[in-house]
């Protein structure tokens, strides 16, 4: 949608933006994507059920851009539905954490945007760590580049917990 219109001529055509992925319905992959963006070049990162996280590289001018399968998700990363995920612009990577997994519950993952590659992040026993661990799914997450840290919000109530993205 290009909100400099305020029309609904601004939204892409029909059939133009590609599939994310899975089919609409409850547990075959259609809700509950964690999705992100790139501050620092608008692009899209969609983690869904279709074990692979997509990309949306916006169009340079209007609306629209290419969807693109960009990465393999790791098979004990499950679906990748309903966690928080954000960019860490100082390490050009996607941290993603929380959210609905079945062989590593609550186990942060780092996906590295030069290479795609995803490798689960490890973090020592702290009252942060058991904060994170006890998340239900569905949390916000924002990384704030001032401080270099993750803020992430439970979905419900609690305070924020500060991730060190190191």
């Amino acid at each position: 949608f290009d909100i400099a219109q305020r029309t609904q001529a601004g939204w892409d055509a029909l059939g133009t933006y590609g599939a994310v992925g899975g089919t609409q319905g409850y547990g075959n992959g259609a809700i509950g994507f964690s999705v992100c963006k790139d501050p620092r070049d608008e692009c899209v990162y969609v983690t869904g059920a279709v074990g692979k996280t997509r990309k949306l590289t916006p169009a340079g001018v209007g609306p629209g851009g290419t969807w693109s399968d960009f990465a393999t998700q790791p098979v004990s990363l499950n679906s990748g539905a309903e966690a928080a995920t954000a960019i860490d612009t100082t390490r050009n990577r996607c941290l993603w954490i929380g959210g609905f997994t079945e062989s590593n519950p609550k186990q942060p993952y780092f996906l590295d945007l030069a290479t795609a590659t995803w490798s689960i992040q490890t973090y020592a026993a702290s009252a942060e760590k058991a904060n994170v661990e006890a998340l239900k799914i569905a949390p916000g997450m924002i990384y704030d580049p001032v401080t270099d840290k993750f803020l992430l919000k439970p979905r419900e109530g609690g305070k924020v917990i500060v991730v060190d993205p190191v």
